[in-house]
Protein backbone atom coordinates (compact mmCIF):
# COMPACT_ATOMS: atom_id res chain seq x y z
CA UNK A 1 0.00 0.00 0.00
CA UNK A 2 2.83 2.38 0.89
CA UNK A 3 4.65 1.50 -2.31
CA UNK A 4 1.52 2.26 -4.34
CA UNK A 5 1.11 5.61 -2.64
CA UNK A 6 4.73 6.55 -3.35
CA UNK A 7 4.35 5.47 -6.97
CA UNK A 8 1.18 7.59 -7.37
CA UNK A 9 2.87 10.58 -5.75
CA UNK A 10 5.89 10.31 -8.05
CA UNK A 11 3.63 10.07 -11.09
CA UNK A 12 1.68 13.16 -10.02
CA UNK A 13 4.85 15.13 -9.40
CA UNK A 14 6.14 14.06 -12.80
CA UNK A 15 2.85 15.14 -14.42
CA UNK A 16 3.03 18.53 -12.66
CA UNK A 17 6.58 19.12 -13.92
CA UNK A 18 5.73 17.89 -17.42
CA UNK A 19 2.66 20.14 -17.58
CA UNK A 20 4.70 23.17 -16.57
CA UNK A 21 7.41 22.35 -19.13
CA UNK A 22 4.78 21.98 -21.86
CA UNK A 23 3.22 25.32 -20.94
CA UNK A 24 6.53 27.18 -21.02
CA UNK A 25 8.28 25.53 -23.95
CA UNK A 26 5.64 24.10 -26.28
CA UNK A 27 2.66 26.42 -25.90
CA UNK A 28 4.45 29.56 -24.70
CA UNK A 29 2.44 32.19 -26.63
CA UNK A 30 -0.88 30.49 -25.94
CA UNK A 31 0.07 30.20 -22.27
CA UNK A 32 0.91 33.90 -22.05
CA UNK A 33 -2.44 34.85 -23.58
CA UNK A 34 -4.36 32.58 -21.22
CA UNK A 35 -2.45 33.84 -18.18
CA UNK A 36 -3.10 37.43 -19.33
CA UNK A 37 -6.85 36.79 -19.50
CA UNK A 38 -6.85 35.11 -16.08
CA UNK A 39 -4.75 37.93 -14.58
CA UNK A 40 -6.95 40.71 -15.98
CA UNK A 41 -10.09 38.87 -14.82
CA UNK A 42 -8.66 38.88 -11.30
CA UNK A 43 -6.87 42.25 -11.28
CA UNK A 44 -9.91 44.49 -11.79
CA UNK A 45 -12.01 43.13 -8.90
CA UNK A 46 -8.86 42.96 -6.73
CA UNK A 47 -8.20 46.67 -7.31
CA UNK A 48 -11.81 47.53 -6.44
CA UNK A 49 -11.59 45.33 -3.35
CA UNK A 50 -8.37 46.93 -2.16
CA UNK A 51 -9.67 50.47 -2.69
CA UNK A 52 -12.86 49.63 -0.80
CA UNK A 53 -10.83 48.07 2.01
CA UNK A 54 -8.61 51.14 2.21
CA UNK A 55 -11.67 53.39 2.16
CA UNK A 56 -13.21 51.43 5.05
CA UNK A 57 -9.93 51.55 6.99
CA UNK A 58 -9.49 55.29 6.43
CA UNK A 59 -13.07 56.11 7.42
CA UNK A 60 -13.24 53.95 10.53
CA UNK A 61 -13.04 57.02 12.74
CA UNK A 62 -14.94 59.27 10.36
CA UNK A 63 -17.47 61.03 12.55
CA UNK A 64 -18.19 64.39 10.95
CA UNK A 65 -21.32 63.04 9.30
CA UNK A 66 -22.87 62.08 12.65
CA UNK A 67 -21.48 64.89 14.78
CA UNK A 68 -23.96 67.06 16.63
CA UNK A 69 -23.20 70.77 16.86
CA UNK A 70 -24.76 72.37 19.92
CA UNK A 71 -24.91 76.18 20.11
CA UNK A 72 -25.38 77.52 23.63
CA UNK A 73 -27.33 80.63 24.55
CA UNK A 74 -25.50 83.94 24.62
CA UNK A 75 -25.86 84.32 28.39
CA UNK A 76 -23.94 81.07 29.06
CA UNK A 77 -20.43 81.83 30.35
CA UNK A 78 -17.35 79.61 29.72
CA UNK A 79 -17.58 77.95 33.16
CA UNK A 80 -21.17 76.92 32.51
CA UNK A 81 -20.19 75.67 29.07
CA UNK A 82 -17.50 73.44 30.61
CA UNK A 83 -20.04 72.10 33.09
CA UNK A 84 -22.47 71.27 30.27
CA UNK A 85 -19.67 69.52 28.40
CA UNK A 86 -18.79 67.39 31.44
CA UNK A 87 -22.43 66.42 31.94
CA UNK A 88 -22.68 65.29 28.33
CA UNK A 89 -19.55 63.17 28.67
CA UNK A 90 -21.18 61.21 31.48
CA UNK A 91 -23.68 59.76 29.00
CA UNK A 92 -22.57 56.37 27.62
CA UNK A 93 -24.08 57.28 24.26
CA UNK A 94 -21.45 59.98 23.81
CA UNK A 95 -17.92 59.22 22.67
CA UNK A 96 -16.41 62.69 22.72
CA UNK A 97 -17.36 66.33 23.32
CA UNK A 98 -15.28 69.28 22.16
CA UNK A 99 -15.91 72.79 23.47
CA UNK A 100 -15.35 75.77 21.21
CA UNK A 101 -15.59 78.97 23.22
CA UNK A 102 -16.82 82.08 21.46
CA UNK A 103 -13.37 83.70 21.40
CA UNK A 104 -11.91 80.67 19.65
CA UNK A 105 -14.85 80.58 17.27
CA UNK A 106 -14.39 84.27 16.48
CA UNK A 107 -10.74 83.74 15.69
CA UNK A 108 -11.46 80.81 13.35
CA UNK A 109 -14.26 82.75 11.67
CA UNK A 110 -12.05 85.78 11.08
CA UNK A 111 -9.22 83.63 9.70
CA UNK A 112 -11.60 81.93 7.28
CA UNK A 113 -12.63 85.37 5.96
CA UNK A 114 -9.08 86.70 5.96
CA UNK A 115 -9.93 89.67 8.19
CA UNK A 116 -9.06 90.87 11.68
CA UNK A 117 -11.09 89.75 14.66
CA UNK A 118 -11.91 93.34 15.54
CA UNK A 119 -13.69 93.83 12.21
CA UNK A 120 -16.23 91.19 13.21
CA UNK A 121 -17.02 92.62 16.63
CA UNK A 122 -20.02 94.89 16.97
CA UNK A 123 -19.37 97.55 19.62
CA UNK A 124 -16.70 95.26 21.08
CA UNK A 125 -19.20 92.48 21.72
CA UNK A 126 -18.54 88.98 20.44
CA UNK A 127 -21.74 87.91 18.65
CA UNK A 128 -20.79 84.24 18.51
CA UNK A 129 -22.06 81.75 21.12
CA UNK A 130 -20.11 78.94 22.74
CA UNK A 131 -20.45 75.68 20.79
CA UNK A 132 -20.13 72.01 21.61
CA UNK A 133 -19.17 69.37 19.03
CA UNK A 134 -20.73 66.13 20.26
CA UNK A 135 -19.59 62.81 18.78
CA UNK A 136 -22.00 59.93 19.48
CA UNK A 137 -20.57 56.54 20.40
CA UNK A 138 -20.57 53.58 18.02
CA UNK A 139 -23.77 52.17 19.55
CA UNK A 140 -25.70 54.81 17.59
CA UNK A 141 -23.81 54.46 14.30
CA UNK A 142 -26.58 52.59 12.51
CA UNK A 143 -29.53 53.73 14.62
CA UNK A 144 -30.82 56.99 13.20
CA UNK A 145 -33.90 56.95 15.41
CA UNK A 146 -31.79 56.78 18.58
CA UNK A 147 -29.59 59.60 17.28
CA UNK A 148 -32.56 61.83 16.52
CA UNK A 149 -34.07 61.03 19.91
CA UNK A 150 -30.87 62.10 21.59
CA UNK A 151 -30.85 65.35 19.61
CA UNK A 152 -34.31 66.13 20.95
CA UNK A 153 -33.03 65.55 24.49
CA UNK A 154 -30.25 68.08 23.97
CA UNK A 155 -32.70 70.63 22.58
CA UNK A 156 -34.70 70.44 25.82
CA UNK A 157 -31.73 71.77 27.78
CA UNK A 158 -32.48 75.37 28.89
CA UNK A 159 -28.93 76.47 28.05
CA UNK A 160 -29.12 75.28 24.45
CA UNK A 161 -30.07 77.73 21.74
CA UNK A 162 -29.72 75.59 18.59
CA UNK A 163 -28.79 72.03 17.65
CA UNK A 164 -27.60 71.04 14.19
CA UNK A 165 -26.84 67.62 12.84
CA UNK A 166 -25.74 67.46 9.22
CA UNK A 167 -25.65 63.79 8.34
CA UNK A 168 -26.86 63.94 4.75
CA UNK A 169 -23.37 63.95 3.27
CA UNK A 170 -22.40 61.00 5.44
CA UNK A 171 -25.42 59.08 4.17
CA UNK A 172 -24.41 59.95 0.62
CA UNK A 173 -20.88 58.75 1.32
CA UNK A 174 -22.19 55.42 2.59
CA UNK A 175 -24.53 55.16 -0.42
CA UNK A 176 -21.59 55.71 -2.77
CA UNK A 177 -19.57 53.04 -0.96
CA UNK A 178 -22.49 50.60 -1.16
CA UNK A 179 -22.90 51.35 -4.87
CA UNK A 180 -19.20 50.80 -5.57
CA UNK A 181 -19.35 47.58 -3.56
CA UNK A 182 -22.30 46.36 -5.65
CA UNK A 183 -20.56 47.31 -8.91
CA UNK A 184 -17.44 45.47 -7.72
CA UNK A 185 -19.49 42.33 -7.06
CA UNK A 186 -21.14 42.47 -10.49
CA UNK A 187 -17.84 43.14 -12.28
CA UNK A 188 -16.17 40.33 -10.34
CA UNK A 189 -18.91 37.86 -11.31
CA UNK A 190 -18.67 38.86 -14.98
CA UNK A 191 -14.88 38.58 -15.01
CA UNK A 192 -14.87 35.28 -13.12
CA UNK A 193 -17.29 33.97 -15.74
CA UNK A 194 -14.80 35.13 -18.36
CA UNK A 195 -12.04 33.33 -16.47
CA UNK A 196 -14.06 30.10 -16.36
CA UNK A 197 -14.84 30.30 -20.08
CA UNK A 198 -11.15 30.91 -20.83
CA UNK A 199 -10.11 27.83 -18.86
CA UNK A 200 -12.82 25.76 -20.60
CA UNK A 201 -11.65 26.93 -24.01
CA UNK A 202 -7.96 26.30 -23.19
CA UNK A 203 -8.51 22.80 -21.82
CA UNK A 204 -10.84 21.86 -24.68
CA UNK A 205 -8.26 23.03 -27.19
CA UNK A 206 -5.49 21.04 -25.48
CA UNK A 207 -7.64 17.90 -25.44
CA UNK A 208 -8.31 18.35 -29.15
CA UNK A 209 -4.60 18.76 -29.85
CA UNK A 210 -3.83 15.48 -28.04
CA UNK A 211 -6.79 13.54 -29.38
CA UNK A 212 -4.64 10.93 -31.10
CA UNK A 213 -2.50 10.39 -27.99
CA UNK A 214 -5.65 9.99 -25.89
CA UNK A 215 -7.01 7.39 -28.32
CA UNK A 216 -3.77 5.41 -28.09
CA UNK A 217 -3.81 5.62 -24.28
CA UNK A 218 -7.36 4.31 -24.20
CA UNK A 219 -6.41 1.43 -26.53
CA UNK A 220 -3.75 0.29 -24.09
CA UNK A 221 -6.21 0.41 -21.18
CA UNK A 222 -5.78 3.88 -19.66
CA UNK A 223 -8.86 5.14 -17.82
CA UNK A 224 -10.39 8.58 -18.22
CA UNK A 225 -9.38 9.39 -14.66
CA UNK A 226 -5.74 8.63 -15.45
CA UNK A 227 -5.76 10.67 -18.67
CA UNK A 228 -7.45 13.68 -17.10
CA UNK A 229 -4.67 14.19 -14.51
CA UNK A 230 -2.35 16.42 -16.57
CA UNK A 231 -5.27 18.68 -17.50
CA UNK A 232 -6.05 19.23 -13.84
CA UNK A 233 -2.46 20.30 -13.33
CA UNK A 234 -2.81 22.54 -16.38
CA UNK A 235 -5.60 24.37 -14.57
CA UNK A 236 -3.48 24.49 -11.42
CA UNK A 237 -0.57 26.18 -13.18
CA UNK A 238 -2.82 28.63 -15.02
CA UNK A 239 -4.53 29.55 -11.76
CA UNK A 240 -1.23 29.97 -9.91
CA UNK A 241 0.52 32.02 -12.60
CA UNK A 242 -2.60 34.11 -13.27
CA UNK A 243 -2.99 34.84 -9.54
CA UNK A 244 0.66 35.83 -9.25
CA UNK A 245 0.43 38.28 -12.16
CA UNK A 246 -2.89 39.67 -10.87
CA UNK A 247 -1.45 40.19 -7.39
CA UNK A 248 1.57 41.97 -8.83
CA UNK A 249 -0.48 44.18 -11.19
CA UNK A 250 -3.16 45.12 -8.67
CA UNK A 251 -0.56 46.08 -6.07
CA UNK A 252 1.19 48.37 -8.55
CA UNK A 253 -2.08 49.95 -9.74
CA UNK A 254 -3.37 50.61 -6.21
CA UNK A 255 -0.14 52.19 -5.00
CA UNK A 256 0.20 54.36 -8.12
CA UNK A 257 -3.34 55.68 -7.62
CA UNK A 258 -2.65 56.52 -3.96
CA UNK A 259 -1.31 59.99 -4.72
CA UNK A 260 -4.34 60.90 -6.83
CA UNK A 261 -6.82 59.72 -4.21
CA UNK A 262 -4.71 61.35 -1.51
CA UNK A 263 -4.87 64.70 -3.31
CA UNK A 264 -8.66 64.49 -3.35
CA UNK A 265 -8.74 63.61 0.35
CA UNK A 266 -6.54 66.62 1.11
CA UNK A 267 -9.22 68.90 -0.35
CA UNK A 268 -11.49 67.72 2.46
CA UNK A 269 -8.82 68.02 5.15
CA UNK A 270 -8.33 64.28 5.37
CA UNK A 271 -5.75 61.66 4.44
CA UNK A 272 -5.95 58.42 2.51
CA UNK A 273 -3.42 55.69 3.30
CA UNK A 274 -3.14 52.66 1.03
CA UNK A 275 -2.19 49.36 2.59
CA UNK A 276 -0.94 46.24 0.84
CA UNK A 277 -2.53 42.81 0.77
CA UNK A 278 -2.10 40.84 3.94
CA UNK A 279 -1.05 37.19 4.04
CA UNK A 280 -4.63 35.93 4.46
CA UNK A 281 -5.86 37.84 1.42
CA UNK A 282 -2.96 36.63 -0.73
CA UNK A 283 -3.46 33.00 0.32
CA UNK A 284 -7.20 33.32 -0.30
CA UNK A 285 -6.58 34.74 -3.76
CA UNK A 286 -4.19 31.98 -4.77
CA UNK A 287 -6.18 29.21 -3.09
CA UNK A 288 -9.59 30.10 -4.51
CA UNK A 289 -8.24 30.76 -8.01
CA UNK A 290 -6.20 27.56 -8.17
CA UNK A 291 -9.02 25.40 -6.85
CA UNK A 292 -11.54 27.01 -9.22
CA UNK A 293 -9.27 26.51 -12.24
CA UNK A 294 -8.56 22.90 -11.26
CA UNK A 295 -12.27 22.11 -10.87
CA UNK A 296 -13.16 23.73 -14.20
CA UNK A 297 -10.25 21.93 -15.89
CA UNK A 298 -11.30 18.58 -14.42
CA UNK A 299 -14.95 18.90 -15.46
CA UNK A 300 -14.05 20.12 -18.96
CA UNK A 301 -11.34 17.52 -19.57
CA UNK A 302 -13.49 14.70 -18.15
CA UNK A 303 -16.35 15.66 -20.46
CA UNK A 304 -14.19 16.03 -23.57
CA UNK A 305 -12.08 12.91 -22.97
CA UNK A 306 -15.19 10.85 -22.27
CA UNK A 307 -16.42 11.65 -25.78
CA UNK A 308 -13.23 10.34 -27.42
CA UNK A 309 -13.53 6.74 -28.49
CA UNK A 310 -10.61 4.82 -30.06
CA UNK A 311 -11.21 3.77 -33.66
Amino acid sequence: MQRGFISTLKRNLRDIQHTYTTLVRVHFIGTLLTIAVVAVSLTIPMVFYMLLSCFAANTTDLSAGRNITVYLKSDVDPEQAVEIKNNLLKDERIKEVSLIVNTQGLKSFAESLGINEGDVLADGINPLPHALIVTPSSIMDNDDNALESYVREIKNNRSVELVRMDKEWFRKLRAIADTVRFITTVVALVLITSLVLTIINTVSHRVLLHREEIEVMKLVGATDGYIVGPYIYLGMWLGFLGSFVAWWLSTIIVFFTEKYIGSIAEQYGSTFVVRGYNATEVCLLFGVTIVLCMIVSYVTAKNRIGKINPK
